[in-house]
């Protein structure tokens, strides 16, 4: 078993990619270029929809049904307002706002600026509600407390 230098997730080995640095899990593989520009960074749609814009490594990720849904839920919701407010302590060097899937616990950090939503991490609570451990849109992993 093998635990991927990108999200934590452990998994047997052959299901990965080695890469410079370490391994990544089946759904982490082929993140493509890491680090960047935020403003510049490339982005894919999700699901085809070009309201919501993945922004970096993110784009190339295979979400499962649960973060997905997670993803949809943080569009929609800010669509009806709910955005709250943008905070720094994601470790992206600029202030995003979040959501988390209630029960689930998984969590979408993004901005929306004019109508357009863009995912810059991806991640989970790690024990209480002020704690998360996200992956960014450069590839790398980070805790982040409130």
């Amino acid at each position: 078993m093998s635990r991927c230098l990108a999200c934590g997730r452990v998994e047997p080995f052959t299901r990965g990619q080695n890469v410079e640095g370490g391994w990544l899990c089946s759904s982490c593989r082929n993140l493509g270029t890491r680090g960047g520009n935020p403003d510049t960074a490339q982005t894919a749609p999700f699901e085809n929809n070009q309201n919501i814009q993945m922004v970096g490594v993110l784009g190339n990720l295979q979400y499962s049904p649960g973060m997905a849904t997670a993803i949809r839920s943080a569009y929609n919701a800010g669509n009806n307002g709910n955005d709250g407010v943008a905070e720094s302590i994601w470790g992206l060097g600029f202030p995003a706002n979040h959501h988390t899937m209630p029960h689930a616990n998984n969590v979408v950090v993004f901005t929306r600026t004019g109508g357009q939503f863009k995912v810059f991490a991806i991640g989970h609570h790690t024990g209480s509600n002020d704690d998360y451990r996200i992956m960014r849109w450069t590839g790398s992993s980070y805790n982040a407390h409130r």
